[in-house]
């Protein structure tokens, strides 16, 4: 699975400190994302909403009751592991990231 996620950076500064951090918070969004129980369905749908940023956390937001039902329903449980990240682009206070997971 390889995931792609945009972050803004809350320093302007390029340094490398600042790039692995902005690569960090959208590692742990993806993780947030694939580790999922459905005996935990709301702390889990919280903490995705909590690393969740722009259109994605709106429309995620939107469909999260309908998505805790599926969980529920299929007794979903999965643990995803982050086999790579990295910054695609950073431009100003804007970085895409590319997450690999399996």
């Amino acid at each position: 699975m390889l995931a792609a996620g945009s972050a803004t950076r809350r320093s302007r500064s390029t340094s490398s400190k600042s790039e692995t951090r902005c690569s960090s918070s959208r590692s742990q969004a993806a993780l947030n994302l694939t580790t999922i129980d459905y005996a935990e369905a709301d702390a889990d749908i919280k903490r995705v909403l909590d690393s969740a940023t722009g259109d994605f956390k709106d429309e995620f937001q939107r469909n999260s009751i309908g998505f805790a039902d599926v969980m529920r329903k299929a007794q979903a449980k999965t643990t995803g592991t982050v086999t790579a990240a990295g910054n695609e682009f950073v431009n100003g206070d804007t970085a895409q990231i590319l997450v690999a997971m399996s």
